[in-house]
């Protein structure tokens, strides 16, 4: 590249400016979408991507310097807006598919394709950095400070951007910023082929944006997700698709869509017609549409199903007229709560989106007086003065959707600790209970880790867990409660009777006795009075196959189960299955691995080869240093991350905001 070309000249930083904003602007966005395509977790490997491609070409630049080339000298901020697009396009065309990859081993291979394809970007992107660096060092601050100026920019417009245009408007966008950063970088060198292809990349890039989004960026999703599978149902029709800074929203309607989790197998009605609620491609909730009137208790008509639903279990004993739904997504809880009779209903969801698609759908639920909702984080709306609860209820906890790829299981979950139940526990008023549901997945584990968190949080409160904890399953549904107060035998007959109505079998209640094993011997009926009972609960946890002790706020992992001495046991319990290792999040390990090699070799095999090789001398500890530098930048946005997930609510809301103050602020010192 030539000395002209990035001359002293005004344009320059805006250029840097523009250049580092595409970057960073398009590594949040290829997260966004992974997460919606892959599951959450998985997008993360996108910023190895984006490291993979910007280190290599350091190192490819340097080889080519030594060799005395100086290949695409002058277009380099040019190929990286127009490369963008076309590397998502290709990289959407690749079948590469986590869950796949337990049963096919060429995914190993796409999922190669897939890191090189879309580090090209990048790649191009570090190349013109790395030579404006080199050729103007002596301006080395000022254009540092362009660079992480744009690069904070670029991760704060993150949160406003895929509202205005989308999830797939990001990668135009990003495009858009590329050719922007050509047009003023080529200003000093005064080459008009690049000014004038900057101009018409702009133009081509911005008609989509303005006019409409083209049909073939549109997401390809696994035919895993449940997204796509619901549809590919008959008569699934796609009725709202919203984006907001952290997830998508989808809502579908076919005929064939209906879902009762934890309905009691004597129920012989119909369930009613609904439409069903994604977020980013998973966790379908169903949505009731029912007429926006004034209803009684017991009505609307066609619910009746409700009524014999598990989670009825906190309205079986008591009066519940305040009642707190965290989470309720379509509302079923919500309209649960109607049905019994409750005077005051608060539905607390921490995704705006959620809210605006039911209100626009299902408007009938917003009509009724009793009910109030709310779009907050649970820990953060609970955390000031207020009411007591009678009832506050944890909508149904991790979808046996999200199971596939193990997404969760190296999740954080600041809502599944010791600290957020015991705050929850403190806002019920006497005699008031919480009920938290989950779906039964076998090996036995999440439900048994939360009935430790309700044991450790009742304690912790100054309660008795073995008189204050019921729990009840269906064939598919666990349910917990927990009250404030003992509860008392007439109470125990109640929710007795309720469960044999419905064919649902206890698993523990107050007296019930260590190795009882009401309803024909089930195993969890075992381990859940151990659990509750002080002198049992240790032994369970040091022997019991997976890990099922309590978390706490310091180490949130609710979804972590696995305990690596045990690893041949838990094999030899699935008949030597590896899929019960994907689901707890071992792949995302081999996939960091995998990211690891790949960077390694795009970055050390070209020192290499241009030093016929051995590294230069000196050069380990120069790597070593900026290593460490990088090392420490991240470990800081982690821990600032973990902390403001709190503050926000969600990671994908902490994100962008830590990462933009960090690199402003480092550009800016």
């Amino acid at each position: 590249m030539s000395e002209r070309l990035f001359r002293p000249s005004f344009a320059l930083y805006p250029g840097i400016f523009f250049l580092t904003f595409g970057v960073l602007l398009l590594e949040i966005g290829l997260t966004r979408l992974f997460s919606v395509t892959q599951g959450y977790h998985f997008a993360f490997m996108v910023i190895s991507i984006s490291l993979l491609g910007l280190g290599a070409s350091g190192s490819v630049l340097m080889l080519g310097e030594r060799s005395g080339e100086t290949a695409f000298p002058r277009y380099t901020p040019l190929l990286f807006g127009f490369s963008v697009v076309p590397a998502y396009l290709i990289s959407q065309r690749i079948p590469w598919d986590p869950v796949r990859i337990r049963w096919e081993g060429i995914q190993a291979a796409y999922l190669a394709l897939d890191y090189v394809i879309l580090a090209v970007p990048f790649f191009f992107a570090g190349w013109t950095l790395a030579r404006v660096y080199r050729i103007r060092s002596e301006r080395a601050n000022r254009i540092y400070f362009a660079d992480l100026l744009g690069a904070g920019a670029g991760a704060a417009a993150s949160v406003v951007l895929p509202r205005w245009v989308g999830g797939e408007g990001v990668i135009l966008a990003v495009a858009a910023a590329g050719l922007l950063s050509a047009r003023f970088l080529a200003i000093p060198s005064g080459n008009r082929a690049v000014v004038w292809a900057a101009r018409g990349g702009v133009v081509l890039v911005l008609f989509p944006l303005l006019w409409g989004m083209p049909g073939f960026l549109a997401l390809r999703l696994s035919p895993y997700r449940p997204l796509a599978r619901a549809l590919s149902l008959p008569g699934a029709e796609r009725l709202a698709v919203r984006w907001n800074s952290y997830s998508r929203v989808d809502l579908v309607s076919s005929p064939s869509l209906r879902t009762a989790p934890g309905l009691s197998l004597g129920f012989d009605r119909s369930v009613p017609d609904q439409l069903a609620l994604f977020v980013d491609g998973g966790g379908q909730s169903p949505l009731i549409p029912f007429p926006g009137r004034k209803c009684t208790p017991g009505e609307p008509p066609g619910l009746e199903y409700l009524d014999h639903l598990v989670s009825n279990l906190p309205y079986v004993f008591g009066r519940r007229d305040k009642v707190l739904v965290i989470e309720p997504r379509g509302g079923a809880d919500i309209l649960m709560a109607h049905r019994r009779g409750a005077k005051e209903i608060l539905g607390l969801e921490p995704n705006p989106l959620v809210l605006e698609t039911v209100r626009e759908h299902v408007p009938g639920i917003f009509s009724l007086p009793e009910v109030t909702w709310r779009a907050g984080n649970s820990r953060r709306n609970l955390n000031h003065p207020g009411g007591r609860y009678d009832c506050i209820v944890v909508s149904l906890l991790d979808p046996l959707e999200s199971r596939g790829s193990g997404i969760h299981a190296l999740t954080e979950d600041h809502r599944l600790t010791v600290e957020a139940i015991g705050e929850l526990l403190r806002r019920l008023a006497p005699g008031g209970a919480l009920a938290v549901s989950q779906y039964l997945v076998p090996p036995p584990r999440a439900e048994l880790r939360m009935a430790s968190l309700l044991v450790e949080a009742v304690e912790k409160e100054g309660g008795d867990p073995a008189r204050q904890i019921v729990a009840a399953r269906s064939v598919e549904v666990v349910t917990q409660v927990v009250k404030r107060g003992f509860f008392q035998p007439d109470e125990i007959e109640a929710i007795g009777t309720f469960l044999d109505e419905n064919g649902f079998v206890f698993l523990y209640y107050p007296g019930m006795a260590v190795g009882e094993r009401p309803g024909g011997g089930i195993s969890l009926a075992q381990l859940f009075p151990r659990l509750v009972d002080a002198a049992e609960r240790d032994r369970v946890y040091s022997n019991y196959l997976f890990d099922i002790r309590p978390v706490s706020d310091d180490r949130p992992f609710f979804h972590q189960y696995f305990r690596l001495g045990r690893i041949r046991e838990v094999f030899r319990s699935t008949g030597g299955k590896w899929s019960i290792f994907f689901e707890g999040g071992y792949l995302l390990p081999l996939v960091f691995l995998f990211s690891l090699l790949v960077s390694l070799a795009g970055i050390l095999l070209p020192q290499l080869a241009a030093s016929r090789g051995s590294l230069p001398r000196g050069m380990g500890v120069r790597l070593g240093y900026f290593a460490c530098i990088g090392l420490s930048f991240i470990l800081i946005e982690i821990t600032l991350i973990q902390k403001w997930v709190l503050l926000l609510g969600h990671p994908g809301r902490a994100i962008p905001v830590v990462i933009a103050v960090v690199l402003i602020a480092a550009g800016a010192g």
